[in-house]
């Protein structure tokens, strides 16, 4: 059984809304494709459709919904949910992973159309003959001439080539008015009422393009391809569609800052635009930006508040080099929210730094250079005489050396000897 991916990073600087999940389906409860639709009353992750016509059949394949155009006669396939979701959503994050897994096109040529709308067929016929007024926003995807390689396009403007397997993350505003949103990237999107932007993996290969028929909800979607005489295999996996009609969170961030005091400490600022069932703030501190530690808790200024509230810590013990922080909020029933971003300070090297530690034969030395790059470790005995030599290449921050080399007991002295510089400490066993 594989693992299910839920997204819930989408928001307005960890806006008022949270996007709820209304449709996911990643294949992997029957081998059958009859188990994935039902065409008069499909559940909450089942399609209405899902139909290959004439030479382009459809099958489970590890999990993925996989269909084959196997002769280079007319042919067409479709998915189609022409039931409406459970909600009215006016903002829409639809996300799948994508493979052509091989094509027989030689040059770029149209492969098939993704539709989002409220109205399409029944009968899985291609719904801009008779429903364009009904079809809100699509894009394309297209051969890019080479084996297994695809674009995107809304029909104008072509995106770069992708290969492999990719995550497509089709974004549609419909809400009235101008929204942010956090990207696949990490990073803060704003997009426009009635226009969406369309991801493949974190590159934004189409952004800001204007709905179809603005007049359109956007509860319903299609898949619609039709050959003319190309193969072509290709792969559908783990969608989810989320949407905005769920609860408010307690906090919209607005700003989230570290930087390095005039006392080498660093000063952690943050604001925020609204506040409802804010209980407090927590923060965690990093030196490698993975593994984090508490460092504070702070407790909520705005209850019910709609306006800029301001906060401030300071981290009075920062190591030299870079330090990462991230800012939890947590409402009075536990529920916590993260901060979309870590944010880093760096704390400059005034005078270099050796820590030195022997445990049993092994010696440990803790190095932060004043400066990155290739230094000669020498270790010597109280006469002169090196017992240990070695080129090191030292970068920004702490360097964890182990040395085994079973030293007898006495007085040694470390030695680091770089292009501009050479450093002398004493140490004994």
């Amino acid at each position: 059984m594989k693992k299910t991916l839920l997204f819930w990073g989408l928001g307005l600087l960890l806006s008022d809304l949270t996007y709820g999940q209304i449709f996911q389906q990643n294949f992997s409860t029957s081998p059958m494709v009859s188990s994935y639709f039902n065409a008069t009353a499909p559940g909450q992750n089942q399609f209405n459709r899902i139909e290959n016509l004439t030479h382009q059949p459809s099958s489970i394949v590890d999990e993925k919904l996989r269909f084959e155009k196997k002769s280079t006669g007319n042919s067409s396939a479709n998915f189609t949910r022409y039931t409406a979701f459970s909600t009215n959503p006016t903002f829409l994050q639809i996300k799948f992973k994508y493979q052509l897994v091989a094509n027989g096109s030689t040059s770029t040529s149209s492969q098939s159309k993704f539709f989002v709308g409220d109205d399409f067929p029944t009968n899985g016929a291609d719904p801009e003959l008779n429903y364009s007024n009904s079809i809100h926003s699509f894009f394309e995807f297209f051969y890019s001439g080479v084996n297994g390689g695809f674009k995107v396009g809304n029909g104008t403007a072509l995106s770069n080539q992708y290969t492999g397997q990719q995550e497509i993350t089709f974004v549609i505003n419909n809400t009235g008015t101008t929204i942010g949103y956090a990207g696949p990237n990490g990073q803060q999107q704003t997009i426009l009422n009635d226009t969406w932007d369309l991801w493949v993996g974190t590159d934004k290969a189409l952004a800001g393009v204007a709905a179809k028929s603005p007049s359109a909800s956007i509860n319903k979607f299609m898949f619609f391809a039709r050959y003319n005489g190309l193969t072509a295999t290709y792969e559908f996996d783990d969608f989810e569609i989320h949407d905005n009609t769920t609860l408010t969170l307690p906090v919209t961030f607005k700003s989230f800052t570290a930087n390095k005091t005039s006392n080498a400490t660093v000063a952690l600022k943050w604001e925020t635009i609204e506040e409802k069932n804010n209980s407090h703030f927590e923060i965690y501190k990093s030196t490698d930006g993975e593994n984090f530690s508490f460092l504070q808790s702070i407790s909520a200024k705005g209850n019910d508040f709609k306006g800029i509230t301001a906060y401030a810590i300071e981290d009075l013990n920062p190591v030299t080099g870079d330090n990462y922080y991230k800012l939890v909020q947590i409402d009075k029933d536990g529920t916590k929210s993260e901060y979309p971003n870590v944010i880093s300070a760096r704390i400059a090297v005034l005078e270099p730094q050796v820590k030195i530690f022997t445990k049993g034969e092994t010696l440990e030395l803790d190095i932060v250079p004043l400066k990155e790059g290739l230094n000669e470790l020498v270790i010597s005995d109280i006469s002169g005489r090196a017992v240990y030599v070695k080129n090191v290449y030292l970068s920004m921050g702490s360097n964890r050396l182990e040395i085994n080399k079973g030293l007898s007991s006495g007085v040694y002295i470390v030695s680091l000897k770089s292009s501009d510089k050479n450093l002398r400490f004493k140490f004994s066993k």
